[in-house]
């Protein structure tokens, strides 16, 4: 990921701020313990993916807030990501394996055959796009757009990643600098607090899923988004141990 600002926005000490994450990191765990202890059924890990982001999403609210305050009264820049901005929509994207199926059972369940068609097309050109940079040329950064997008607006907002909730920019020119420039890759200013609170929260369900045996590592978005829809019992292997996406594991690679 990109560099973030300094205390943007993280008002207060580092040891307040650090004890906040930290709490937010415990409370994606419990949510995430406490849920499978309760069922472990695909439908549950749904429900596990929907606590921990309404956490970090409340987390990100009040940043938000703060952020808006504060830059109002000029002390630092402001947000500025609108919607139809699209240009952080061009990198590679990781997440948990529940985070996948969640977006798997929504375009199952409310896209429609042609929807899904177009998906597949989409879903096709993007992995031929990506090939060279999955297998190992890396000089340059895969660029290619993310195939959820549509009308320039993500098709999947309210599923969307764990760490597309937690990026906002402070500058669009160095969104557009970056997608065009892949090779030097320039980093995008962004907002430190949201950031972090997507990364602990994510880190606290990574912790829950590994105590229930698991697999919590992560996968690239596209690759195993594709396995996911290939297969309705995706949930229910994953949920075995079988590794189902072994196939699109993130080695390395940037996400």
């Amino acid at each position: 990921m990109d560099a973030v600002i300094p205390d943007l926005d993280m008002s207060g000490s580092d040891a307040a701020i650090q004890a906040r994450l930290q709490q937010l990191e415990a409370r994606s765990r419990d949510a995430t313990d406490n849920t499978l202890t309760f069922e472990r059924s695909s439908t549950e890990l749904s429900t596990v993916v929907r606590k921990v982001t309404k956490l970090e999403d409340k987390e990100i609210d009040a940043i938000h807030l703060s952020v808006h305050q504060r830059a109002a009264r000029g002390e630092i820049p402001s947000i500025a990501c609108r919607k139809g901005c699209w240009h952080c929509c061009a990198q590679m994207v990781a997440a948990t394996i529940p985070e996948i199926l969640r977006i798997a059972d929504q375009i199952r369940e409310t896209w429609s055959g042609e929807e899904r068609a177009a998906l597949d097309l989409r879903m096709k050109g993007y992995m031929e796009a990506t090939l060279a940079y999955r297998e190992g040329l890396t000089r340059a950064k895969p660029r290619h757009v993310c195939p959820l997008l549509e009308d320039n607006a993500c098709s999947v907002w309210t599923v969307r990643p764990i760490v597309c909730r937690g990026v906002n920019s402070t500058d669009v020119e160095a969104c557009i600098r970056k997608r065009e420039d892949p090779i030097n890759d320039p980093p995008i200013p962004q907002i430190v607090g949201q950031f972090y609170a997507a990364m602990y929260s994510r880190t606290g369900m990574r912790y829950g899923l590994k105590k229930h045996g698991l697999d919590s590592e992560l996968v690239e978005l596209i690759p195993a988004l594709m396995i996911a829809l290939q297969d309705p019992s995706a949930g229910d292997r994953y949920l075995s141990g079988e590794p189902i996406f072994a196939g699109a594991k993130v080695t390395g690679r940037e996400v």
